[in-house]
């Protein structure tokens, strides 16, 4: 921890606005040593943590570290979810938002009377003209600093759309004449699929969320591997080729863990993303285009010179040749194999807590994928599933990847883990009042304001 008791202030402070700039002193006690001293240098903008590689002579500010006021925020974020429990309409939850600041999430509201709304809510930096939070600004001068918050009316929420039905799996939420420069990583595929299926059904019960939610469906693949099929020269295909793009025209785009056509797609169009942007490998620190970029360039611009790989001098690459090569690589490699399963090559567990070898699940060989509605990768997964059910008595199911317990020595720290797998449900106890909780409840938990 860095403070005024370590803080060796040596002030540059040049005039203009200029920054004031001091050496932080850590020092780390070591057993039977000297003690190790880290000198780290220190802005108002945070610490400079770093003096090579991408991120060398960056400062690194956490919001966390923030006191945002109470103009911006009235209440605490502990405040916000008591607020929510004991919402009763639209104007609590608005209310009880209001003091969230980070990080950033999506709040969906449903009320037993047909209300329902989206608000991404969160600490959105304003920044200074011009500057859209992409790129790095000059940190000598505070007039590259942010101006605050977005204000709380001015973030985008969705209520009561025509549509009748509101949704969130970490797509973009604002349209392209947002008044605000943000920055984000986005998943347009989860969030286009759920949108399609939810427009398709006229009514959704639990049933069919629960399927909706354990679909391994992949709308990237399915707009993807038609563009890459249609580059491949069948004419100069071995035996083993044509049966490997026999497997894949087969595929009905579901990343199940059996399925070793999902696995083929994605080397496939990892290997084809990798070649088309050389330019930027992804050791490079550069900001890389995302996903749907490559779809779009296949589709509409075949020819873009970003097709052509830098180190192959007197030589132009187009789209089909890039698409080609990568399949003949992935053949190679393979001689005469079929590629691995989709589990298998994905190779997603779940950790113990104390990362102790051995004491962590088997491979998960359920289907799921980073782009399906059933997100699953090798280091990431679904870590809560709810369906809840409105009406006169709201009931609800869900399942964790976890257990009953959270102590790791338990027997029932993991207890649930195969449910959660299987895509089985438990039905959630609602009590009816706070007499029968009282009654009923092992332990309790109480807030004081």
């Amino acid at each position: 921890i860095c403070n005024t008791k370590n803080i060796r202030a040596s002030k540059k402070c040049i005039k203009d606005r200029s920054i004031e700039a001091a050496d932080c002193k850590f020092s780390i006690s070591l057993k039977d040593s000297d003690p190790l001293i880290i000198r780290t240098p220190w802005t108002v903008f945070g610490p400079v943590p770093f003096t090579d590689g991408p991120y060398a002579d960056h400062a690194m500010r956490y919001l966390g570290h923030d006191a945002p006021g109470k103009s911006v925020r009235p209440h605490t974020m502990a405040g916000t979810f008591l607020g929510l429990m004991r919402a009763k309409n639209y104007d609590d939850y608005v209310q009880a938002l209001k003091g969230y600041i980070d990080p950033a999430q999506n709040f969906i509201f449903a009320h037993k009377d047909g209300d329902i709304a989206s608000r991404p809510n969160g600490g959105f930096p304003l920044r200074a003209p011009g500057q859209s939070g992409r790129f790095t600004t000059p940190g000598n001068t505070l007039a590259n600093n942010w101006r605050g918050y977005v204000p709380f009316a001015e973030r985008p929420v969705h209520k009561n759309p025509t549509r009748g039905f509101v949704s969130s799996a970490n797509q973009t939420t604002t349209g392209p004449n947002y008044p605000y420069p943000y920055t984000g990583g986005f998943d347009e595929y989860r969030g286009r699929f759920i949108n399609r299926y939810l427009a398709r059904e006229t009514t959704m019960n639990q049933r069919k969320m629960k399927e909706l939610q354990l679909s391994s469906h992949s709308l990237l693949a399915e707009e993807l591997t038609p563009l890459l099929i249609a580059r491949v020269n069948r004419r100069a295909l071995t035996d083993e080729g044509h049966a490997l793009l026999r497997l894949i025209s087969e595929w009905d785009y579901r990343c199940e863990g059996e399925s070793r056509a999902a696995t083929l797609f994605e080397r496939w169009r990892t290997k084809v993303y990798d070649l088309t942007f050389d330019e930027m490998p992804a050791d490079s620190g550069y900001l890389r285009p995302e996903t749907w970029k490559l779809n779009e360039l296949l589709k509409k611009d075949a020819h873009n010179a970003i097709f052509d790989i830098q180190s192959t001098v007197g030589f132009k690459e187009t789209a089909a040749t890039l698409t080609q090569r990568a399949f003949d690589e992935i053949e190679e490699d393979l001689a005469g194999k079929q590629p691995k399963i989709w589990a298998e090559y994905r190779n997603t567990y779940v950790r113990h807590l104390g990362a102790i070898p051995g004491f962590g699940s088997d491979l998960i060989r359920t289907g799921g994928a980073r782009f399906t509605p059933r997100s699953l990768s090798n280091n990431h997964g679904a870590s809560w599933r709810m369906v809840v059910e409105l009406g006169p008595a709201p009931r609800a199911w869900g399942t964790l990847p976890g257990g009953a317990s959270g102590d790791p020595a338990s027997e029932f720290y993991d207890n649930c883990l195969s449910d959660w797998e299987n895509g089985r449900y438990h039905e959630l106890i609602r009590w009816k009042d706070e007499e029968e909780a009282t009654r009923k409840a092992t332990s309790s938990w109480t807030f004081s304001r």
